[in-house]
C-alpha cells in the first residue's frame, strides 16, 4: 500500500499464492489487484508499488509472478505474455493480458498443467477476457 503524507491511500497491490498442481514446490504468486487512486495516477505511485513489491517477492524466494492485466503497464516491470494455464483457460481470449514475471531463471519454462488460486479469485468472471479485447 502507498500512503501519502496527508494520510490518503494512493494505491494498493495484492499478491496471493498461485499454484501449478504438478509443481507444488515452485513458489508463484498471482498479482491482483494493483490499483492507484485517480488523484495519484501519473505521479509514480504505480511504479513505486511495483518496484517495491517485486523486490520484496525476490527477497522471500519467489520464483514467478503471474498477472491478468493491462498489456501496456506490466511489461514495464519485466512481465511478458505467457502460455501457462490460467484457472479458466477457455475464457482467456485476450492472450496478451496473461503475463508472467520470472524471478528465478528457468522457472516459467518448466511450469505446466492445472493451476489453482485462492477461492476468491477462482471465479469465472475474473478470468473472462472476452469483453476486454
Amino acid at each position: 500500500m502507498s500512503v501519502k503524507p496527508d494520510g490518503q491511500i494512493a494505491g494498493n497491490v495484492l499478491f496471493t499464492p498461485f499454484v501449478f498442481q504438478d509443481h507444488p514446490d515452485t513458489k508463484c504468486y498471482l498479482l491482483a489487484p494493483c490499483g492507484v487512486s485517480p488523484v495519484y495516477q501519473g505521479h509514480g505511485v504505480g511504479k513505486e508499488l511495483m518496484e517495491t513489491s517485486i523486490e520484496h517477492l525476490k527477497s522471500i524466494g519467489t520464483d514467478a509472478v503471474f498477472v491478468l492485466g493491462v498489456p501496456d503497464f506490466y511489461p514495464r516491470y519485466g512481465f511478458a505474455p505467457t502460455d501457462k494455464q490460467t484457472p479458466y483457460p477457455d475464457l482467456l481470449t485476450a492472450h496478451e493480458a496473461w503475463m508472467a514475471l520470472e524471478l528465478t531463471a528457468g522457472t516459467v519454462e518448466c511450469l505446466n498443467g492445472t493451476t489453482m488460486a485462492i477461492p476468491q479469485f477462482v471465479q469465472a468472471h475474473w478470468w473472462d477476457t472476452s469483453g476486454r479485447e
